[in-house]
Formats: structure tokens, sequence, C-alpha cells
């Protein structure tokens, strides 16, 4: 029995998740891509969650890919740091870099 995938990292805001996932190619190497789903509670009060976004959700949602798209950065760099050496201050963390203003 094989385990499926898993993501590498969650962002939640409230009720709206996304989840970062690794891949890996033959052509481009790793690379990263993300989902997003909205939780709820259903008549039964269980939960469930879908991909579907109200009005109300957008703005949220946006945060919350804004925040996935800064965990992608962060785990890019890592990745580059397990491959070998950067120039200048490319694989410093991107807090390090944004105290600097080189973020």
């Amino acid at each position: 029995m094989t385990d499926s995938p898993k993501p590498i990292r969650h962002v939640r805001r409230g009720m709206i998740q996304a989840a970062v996932w690794r891949n890996l190619s033959a052509e481009n190497g790793v690379y990263f891509t993300v989902t997003f789903e909205r939780l709820y509670r259903n008549d039964q009060q269980k939960w469930q969650h879908t991909q579907g976004f109200s009005r109300d959700d957008l703005l949220l949602l946006a945060k919350v890919a804004n925040l996935a798209q800064d965990a992608i950065f962060e785990l890019q760099e890592a990745e580059r740091g397990l491959h070998g050496p950067t120039n200048g201050n490319a694989g410093a963390p991107l807090a390090a870099r944004a105290a600097h203003g080189r973020a």
C-alpha cells in the first residue's frame, strides 16, 4: 500500500486554506503548486470543504494566496540551499533579506 502525496505546507486564515505541494518533473526539476479550499459546516454540523468561494471570501482568499506565495519563495530558497551555493544573498532567508530591504 502506498501513501498518497501530502502537502508540504498549509496556510490558513479563517475558513480559507491553501495547501502547498512539492512536485518534481524531469524537465523542470522541483516546482510548487497550490490548492485552495473553504471550510464550512453542513446542516448536520459536520465539517466539509469546497473549492467554491463567494464574493465575501475573495479578499481573504487573496490574503491566503499571498501567504502561500511567500511560503513557496521560502521553500524554493530552502531547495536552493540544499542543492548548492547561490549568488549574493539570494539564499538568505526571506525575513533576513526583508530586514535589509532586499526581499
